[in-house]
């Protein structure tokens, strides 16, 4: 049985969006909701490593995730990417203010 990277992702976004986790955790998967919305059912793997994996805090309540980013992993029409989501933390949650992709 095939699980699609999509729910993965969908898993982890909904993991990392707790009350529990930091500011840099809420950005993470408040970008990862974003890029669901932007790319409908596409299947997308973020490249979670130290290596590819940035967030800077650009403001109290701003923090910038930079990552690379892998749509339909392991097709032959695999794409590799980088985004640049910008996110602002607020009492109601985190919500995208600026999502960028970069071919």
């Amino acid at each position: 049985m095939r699980v699609p990277v999509l729910a993965i992702v969908t898993v982890a976004a909904a993991l990392l969006g707790t009350g529990c986790s930091g500011p840099e955790d809420q950005a993470l998967a408040a970008c990862t909701r974003e890029i669901e919305n932007k790319v409908g059912s596409t299947e997308f793997v973020i490249d979670r490593s130290s290596a590819s994996l940035k967030t800077t805090r650009e403001a109290d309540d701003i923090v910038r995730v930079q990552a690379g980013i892998t749509f339909d992993p392991g097709l032959p029409k695999e794409s590799r990417q980088t985004f640049d989501c910008r996110v602002r933390i607020g009492e109601d949650g985190a919500s995208v203010i600026a999502l960028q992709f970069i071919w």
